[in-house]
């Protein structure tokens, strides 16, 4: 983790002009994550999870510090807070099977986890007003938080968790790759408003055993392997402010 730390902080020395040129800026905005399966023990169960599955939308914030370093192109670090994760959402098989959905119609499976995350990118702008900016690069995300929810709903406004437990993570420290671009509103300057999507995929995998089997276990995929290897991605859309 202390080489993570670093190495973001050791590119702030790597052009001795920085100082002067500083510009500081914040970013906000939604973002959805999804998952996909790299290794599943049941190709069955797999294929029912893919299509019952859906984004979770989550908040997304970040401070920036942004520094020109050659000719057209700019780093960028940051400190912000972020959160990957997936659901699933279905009819109950049978609402009066389990005391926990009985009087309910729906149940949702919700995955999530959170993380302290610094990110540092290159930038370069492009378009004929150098309107259009381009991105890319690594974050380093430090475990904050991870849970499960299994959650009965009769509608949109009307639920209740059921199960609240953490979700097994033994990575406390992960990288995500990230990609992106943005609009500036400002054409004189890159200061100002400006809109951003962006893309980040974690690296490292999660080992996940879905936790349906503690609530019922009935079906056809009783008794069957429910354990995959998974990895996790979102796709933020976000406004941004530099001063």
């Amino acid at each position: 983790m202390k080489v993570y730390l670093i190495t973001p902080i050791f590119l702030l020395f790597l052009n001795p002009s920085i100082f002067g040129q500083q510009g500081i800026g914040v970013k906000f905005g939604l973002s959805g994550g999804w998952r996909f399966f790299a290794e599943a023990n049941s190709d069955e169960y797999r294929i029912f999870r893919t299509e019952k599955e859906s984004f979770l939308f989550r908040p997304e914030y970040q401070v920036f510090y942004k520094f020109p370093f050659r000719h057209n192109v700019d780093f960028s670090i940051g400190l912000g807070y972020t959160e990957y994760g997936y659901q699933r959402k279905e009819r109950l098989i049978d609402p009066g099977f389990s005391p926990i959905t009985t009087g309910f119609e729906d149940e949702i499976f919700r995955y999530r986890v959170s993380y302290l995350r610094i990110p540092v990118y290159a930038l370069t702008m492009i378009g004929e007003n150098r309107q259009i900016e381009i991105l890319g690069g690594l974050s380093v995300l430090q475990l904050l938080k991870s849970e499960f929810r299994y959650i009965v709903q009769r509608s949109l406004f009307d639920s209740q968790t059921a199960i609240k437990e953490n979700w097994r993570d033994p990575q406390q420290t992960q990288l995500s790759i990230d990609v992106g671009i943005g609009y500036k509103f400002n054409r004189e300057t890159n200061k100002g408003l400006g809109i951003y999507l962006e893309s980040n995929f974690l690296l490292r995998r999660f080992e996940n055993t879905d936790i349906s089997g503690r609530v019922y276990n009935i079906g056809r995929f009783v008794d069957q392997d429910k354990t995959s290897s998974e990895h996790l991605m979102k796709l933020s859309l976000l406004a941004s402010y530099q001063f």
